[in-house]
């Protein structure tokens, strides 16, 4: 029904649209709007990549494919399985990074909490590092800066001559605690070392609770790790204290970290009786966190050295200009580690291989070949740039196979440019479409895959030589050698078509191309423009009459 204000010319009916649409579906508008575009119904689609999924009705009759929620399930080369689905892994040519945590041990006491890696990063976490002096302020896996305040180890019967973050030169007193606790018993620590919190009388269950088995001696003292809390029988922590130097004295392999809480193994950094062995060991690590970042001078080094590499890239600098700036930029930043560098340099050589391919796109490929190509490098470019390539082994063979197909693509695109400047692409468009399919193919481009590409190239060359004369590189020797004609005789048309000029070598008299109708020769010995010297022929540079042709007959040493 109309109602009563509205007209109607105007009126649109709101009941639901009673057509079919082409693939059999209701339409779902109403009656008075245009019938759908996209069939929104679910039915069951095979996508490209040869899964089927439940999907919206109008991809069967789009090129739009949609996402693929298969997961994708692979072993990666670190040994996890793969967490990404078959379209974020690109059907299997990329995989998307390892998200499983590494959690190894690192030197500093704290588990990596980086994604799956080969190599883990310094540590970024707050610096737990301190003394009574000042506590430090870098990330964790950065070097710290020595405390060059004087030993604060000091007590009636000993004292500490040397700075604070160097071994002590004292022994650990042995003598009993002489202050008396708050609750008004006497402490059960030791001279020298902060008062337990714990008392024997007010504490006795946790006090003497059995763990080395000395902890019920009448004459026990404790010591209180400042780092955790726990109470520890002295005698006993001394002993545990000392064992590396003991394994050490025996020349045995001592794993370099901080000694750790025997209850609760959390790292011992504060107790000053134990600062001789907290220093030695913090030096160890300070050692290996140089290794790992790098020593500062070579860093400096390598870094001038990838600097002047990029530089010297050309090819990056005239096709990927944005990516050429960003490394210059990065390089240009402090606290970079040898990771960092080695992430660069990989990155250098992935864009600059690449580059050469865009070189060779913008020569030697047709323009419709081109603008594809371009979109395929676009997208490996995407996958070498990501933030979070960190070249771990998987992504290196993915990024190689992927540069592999591009390659390949690359002469197959070079190859169909010579053969169609001569007219005679025609001819292998069999050959070609079977080798576009296969570097099409959905997931990882294989080394069979490889090898079967690289077969039909070869039955390419033979059929039509990369040379682009249309003959095999036998018949062109032998057409050089039964006329005997010196280097300069032999020039090409503007479509590439190969003719001779006898006597001295020089044009002088216009003709027509027999290929292609296209004007050979000229006037003068100079050519008609658009015709050059067949280099591909004898592999002569300049026209056999001219001065350059000549004084390539001369040894200068000779004069």
């Amino acid at each position: 029904m109309i109602p009563c204000h509205q007209s109607p010319q105007t009126f649109v009916c709101q009941e639901p649209c009673q057509k079919l649409l082409i693939c059999g579906h209701p339409c779902d508008s109403t009656c008075g709007a245009p019938c759908t575009t996209k069939c929104m119904v679910k039915v069951t689609l095979r996508l490209e990549c040869g899964h089927s999924q439940q999907g919206a009705c109008h991809y069967k009759t789009q090129r739009e494919q949609p996402i693929c929620r298969v997961p994708c399930k692979h072993q990666l080369k670190c040994g996890h399985v793969c967490s990404g689905t078959c379209s974020s892994c690109f059907q299997g040519r990329v995989h998307v990074f390892c998200s499983h945590r590494c959690e190894r041990l690192l030197i500093c006491s704290h588990k990596c909490m980086e994604p799956c890696t080969r190599d883990c990063p310094p540590c970024q976490r707050p610096c737990e590092n301190c003394c009574i002096h000042s506590k430090c302020m870098k990330p964790c896996g950065q070097p710290c800066a020595p405390c060059i305040e004087p030993c604060a180890w000091q007590c009636p019967h000993q004292s500490c001559s040397k700075l604070c973050h160097e071994p002590c030169d004292r022994p650990p007193c042995t003598q009993p605690c002489t202050k008396i606790l708050n609750c008004g018993h006497q402490c059960i620590g030791l001279c020298g070392d902060k008062c337990p919190k714990m008392c024997r009388v007010c504490n006795r269950d946790e006090v003497t609770e059995i763990f080395f088995g000395t902890e019920d001696e009448p004459d026990a003292c404790f010591i209180q790790l400042e780092d955790c809390g726990h109470l520890v029988e002295s005698t006993a922590m001394d002993h545990y204290m000392g064992l590396d130097d003991s394994e050490a004295s025996n020349d045995e392999q001592v794993t370099i970290k901080l000694k750790e809480c025997p209850k609760c193994k959390t790292p011992i950094r504060k107790n000053l009786r134990y600062g001789s062995h907290i220093n030695r060991s913090l030096a160890e690590i300070e050692m290996v966190k140089e290794k790992i970042n790098g020593q500062k001078l070579d860093i400096e080094g390598q870094k001038k050295d990838l600097q002047i590499k990029i530089k010297m890239c050309d090819n990056s600098q005239t096709y990927l200009t944005d990516e050429y700036l960003d490394i210059l930029n990065k390089l240009e930043k402090s606290h970079l580690t040898a990771h960092d560098l080695w992430v660069l340099e990989n990155q250098i050589d992935f864009l600059e291989r690449v580059a050469k391919l865009l070189e060779i796109e913008k020569e030697k490929m047709l323009l419709s070949h081109g603008y594809m190509f371009r979109k395929s490098v676009k997208q490996f470019l995407s996958w070498l740039t990501n933030p979070q390539q960190k070249f771990t082994d998987q992504q290196i063979w993915d990024l190689q196979r992927e540069l592999m197909r591009l390659n390949l693509l690359a002469e197959l695109n070079t190859r169909y440019q010579s053969v169609d400047k001569i007219g005679k692409a025609d001819q292998i468009k069999s050959e070609e479409q079977e080798i576009r399919n296969i570097l099409k193919t959905c997931g990882p481009f294989t080394e069979h895959d490889e090898l079967r590409v690289k077969e039909a190239i070869k039955s390419l060359d033979k059929k039509f030589p990369t040379t682009g004369l249309g003959i095999s590189d036998e018949e062109r020797k032998m057409i050089v050698s039964t006329l005997k004609m010196p280097p300069g005789h032999w020039y090409k048309c503007p479509n590439g078509h190969v003719y001779l000029i006898t006597e001295c070598g020089g044009a002088m008299e216009h003709r027509k191309c027999p290929d292609c109708d296209a004007i050979i020769g000229g006037q003068n010995h100079a050519l008609n423009r658009g015709n050059a010297v067949a280099t591909e022929m004898d592999g002569s540079l300049h026209p056999a009459w001219s001065e350059q042709n000549n004084l390539l007959n001369f040894d200068l040493q000779d004069f």
